[in-house]
């Protein structure tokens, strides 16, 4: 299950945000790579502007509500089947038919207005929150979807009053991603590591204290750092990458403290992992 909080939203919320359906770091400005980062966030901000726009709605028909928001997050979130759960509600419905067909769907729909209808999260301008949360959905068990097109048949819709969704998407394995992990800034850590050991070569001290400076502040200023929901998502490989870099970065600062801390983090880890592989 995909088992969002409240919390986890608003977590989300607070630390992210997007610019041009790009996701950014809101402390730093950064660009966020991690596409499970991105499909939780997008899914946080569908989640939240949907609860949201009930709550104003409802407060604008009837001048006020006995329910906070929160509650409207709630039954949002269970309105969505975010948390796998099953009841009456329409978007609930379309969601779990989903996750089970082969990637082929129709449903008849009265009338033709996408924009009011449970579909409306795989239409603009919701498309690109509505679909992260269908991955996300689907990389639950393990797959991942591509190609989704929706199409609308109006040919009955003059005589009938009907119209016909149609649901088109392609279903594949997820595979993980297990990219190397890098300090943020490596390319000019990689860049200053080069000059430094060029100006060694040539007996430059005065070099070599400069670089060895400028890699310090880089590392002091801007440590390589993960959020909770970029640790959730690594592989163990990437932990111990991790854990790896933290010493590194404490070696040149000349922390003996910090690089035993995060020595110690990696032995742990390490046991860990043999202790689950003598259990499988």
């Amino acid at each position: 299950m995909i088992n969002i909080t409240i919390g986890e939203i608003n977590n989300l919320l607070k630390n992210y945000t997007i610019t041009n359906g790009i996701v950014y770091q809101k402390e730093n400005g950064q660009e966020i790579k991690d596409e499970d980062i991105i499909l939780k966030f997008k899914t946080a901000r569908l989640i939240y502007n949907e609860a949201r726009s009930s709550y104003q709605y409802t407060i604008k028909q009837f001048g006020k509500t006995s329910k906070n928001l929160e509650w409207f997050i709630k039954q949002t979130m269970e309105k969505f089947s975010i948390n796998g759960e099953f009841n009456t509600f329409g978007i609930n419905k379309l969601i779990n038919n989903l996750l089970a067909s082969n990637g082929h769907y129709e449903e008849t729909m009265s009338g033709s207005d996408l924009q009011n209808s449970k579909f409306t999260i795989f239409v603009e301008p919701k498309k690109d929150y509505g679909l992260a949360y269908l991955k996300l959905k689907f990389r639950e068990k393990n797959l991942d979807i591509s190609n989704f097109n929706l199409t609308q048949d109006l040919s009955k819709l003059q005589h009938d009053g009907i119209s016909k969704i149609i649901i088109n998407f392609n279903i594949s394995p997820y595979k993980k991603d297990n990219k190397p992990i890098k300090h943020p800034l490596n390319k000019i850590l990689e860049e200053l590591e080069k000059l430094k050991k060029e100006a060694q070569s040539l007996g430059d001290d005065v070099g070599v204290n400069y670089y060895e400076s400028n890699i310090k502040n880089i590392i002091s200023e801007h440590p390589l750092e993960a959020s909770p929901e970029e640790w959730d998502n690594y592989t163990l490989e990437q932990k111990e990458q991790f854990f790896i870099l933290k010493m590194k970065e404490a070696k040149i600062l000349g922390d003996k403290d910090s690089f035993n801390y995060w020595h110690a983090n990696l032995e742990m880890l390490k046991s860990q992992d043999k202790e689950e592989t003598l259990k499988r």
